[in-house]
């Protein structure tokens, strides 16, 4: 059976370390994708992307986002994201 697999890449400002974390580092076909996050800033244009390993951060190398609006100033919570193709992906934090 093939499987997704996370790795994990933060992106920490000066100011503060952002925490991504997956619930698992390997999801199944057709799982859902589910990340616990601590630290962000709690804007309301605070959000999630999942890449192709390695991509650059160009938007057209998104395979998924979601916007974290936890009603400001929240920083921390639980995403979840719809499953993606099988492949290798990062998941990181704006």
């Amino acid at each position: 059976m093939l499987k997704t697999l996370f790795s994990l890449m933060l992106f920490v400002s000066m100011l503060q370390a952002t925490t991504v974390t997956p619930s698992k580092n390997v999801f199944q076909e057709g799982e859902s994708l589910s990340f616990s996050l601590t630290g962000m800033s709690g804007d309301t244009t605070d959000w999630i992307g999942i890449y192709p390993e390695g991509a650059s951060n160009d938007w057209g190398n998104v395979q998924a986002f979601k916007w974290t609006r936890w009603n400001a100033p929240k920083t921390s919570g639980t995403i979840t994201l719809d499953a993606l193709p099988l492949g290798n992906y990062e998941v990181r934090a704006f």
